[in-house]
Formats: C-alpha cells, sequence, structure tokens
C-alpha cells in the first residue's frame, strides 16, 4: 500500500481522498467513473464463482473506452497476481535469510 499511496502522491492524488479510499463507497469523494473502475476491480479482486456480472462491466464499460478499460483489467489482474505472490512467499513476513 505504501508504494502505491506514495505514487498516488506523486501523480497529484490528494490525501483527503487516499484516506477516504476504504470508504470509497460512502464518500462523496469520487466521481462515477472512478466508482465504475473500484467495482470492476473488487470484482476481479474477490473473483465469485460467477465471475465479473454483465452489470458490473457494463458500467465500467460505459465511462472508459476499450483502450482505458483494456489497461485498466490488466492493471488490476498484474496487482493481483503480484499480491497472490507476495502471500504465497511470505514477502514481508521472511527476511532474505529466513
Amino acid at each position: 500500500m505504501d508504494l502505491h499511496a506514495r505514487a498516488a502522491r506523486e501523480a497529484g492524488e490528494t490525501e483527503r481522498r487516499l484516506y477516504a479510499l476504504p470508504t470509497w463507497r460512502e464518500s462523496a469523494l469520487f466521481t462515477r467513473a472512478e466508482r465504475a473502475a473500484l467495482v470492476l476491480c473488487e470484482a476481479l479482486t474477490l473473483l465469485p464463482e460467477a465471475g465479473v456480472s454483465d452489470a458490473v462491466y457494463a458500467e465500467a464499460a460505459a465511462w472508459f473506452d476499450d483502450t482505458a478499460l483494456t489497461h485498466l483489467l490488466w492493471t488490476a489482474a498484474a496487482t493481483n497476481v503480484w499480491n497472490r505472490m507476495a502471500v504465497a512467499t511470505g514477502m514481508g513476513r521472511r527476511t532474505a535469510s529466513s
């Protein structure tokens, strides 16, 4: 999270929005497009047995063109892979010598 928060700050994101991110559903600080992106990324992360619903995908597709939607999907997918590899390998829990 620290890496991503630093990158967001460097890209001009405000502290207020960073602190509100865990409560984005209740916060008025995020646009409808940002909410659609967050719902889609959350669905990809949790990936219910039925997959990402057509409604979630359609809402994101309504806000993002094909290129932006592809970038969003690949970014979420790559982040999920990195996170799962970190969990599987104990990254952050183990030192190089353990």
